[in-house]
């Protein structure tokens, strides 16, 4: 859970305050293409967050197949959910756009939220079965439920700094 959270930490904050525009669609893209391949069209500073980000999720592949839990390596894909919405929070911060409603915000904001990544992690932490996997990973009422909640707690600490 630690390295999930550094590689969501690291994530956000270059995505919030580091990356330029023009990295940040460099980075999205190499993320999309999930290729260590990708490595090389980056600037340096974020070879070593795409590369630590490909090796967490390979590692964490190696033990699921280990473990005969395949099914698993998923997850990726939730991290690549997360990261689109981080791409999509800078264009909107770049060009200055703020959504025009509540809505198209929690389109965006309940993946940057990053509640189902995580929640995804501690399932495979304890072992989850495919079925307990693939539940999670529906759109239930439930799920949704906690996505908001987070992502809401979240918008109203911030406002408090």
């Amino acid at each position: 859970m630690t390295k999930v959270f550094c590689l969501q930490i690291v994530l956000d904050d270059t995505y919030d305050s580091y990356g330029t525009l023009d990295e940040l669609t460099l980075l999205t893209e190499a993320i999309r293409r999930w290729d260590i391949g990708a490595l090389d069209m980056l600037p340096d500073y974020m070879k070593f967050i795409y590369k630590s980000l490909l090796d967490f999720f390979a590692e964490m592949e190696e033990d699921m197949n280990k473990e005969g839990r395949a099914y698993c390596v998923d997850c990726p894909k939730m991290m690549q959910r997360v990261v689109e919405a981080y791409f999509a929070e800078a264009i909107w911060f770049n060009r200055g756009y703020f959504p025009s409603t509540f809505d198209e915000y929690m389109t965006v904001a309940l993946e940057t939220g990053s509640c189902r990544l995580t929640i995804a992690m501690i399932f495979l932490a304890m072992c989850a079965t495919k079925e307990d996997f693939d539940w999670f990973c529906s759109d239930h009422k439930i799920i949704k439920a906690a996505d908001r909640i987070a992502r809401l707690l979240v918008d109203k600490a911030s406002q408090r700094v």
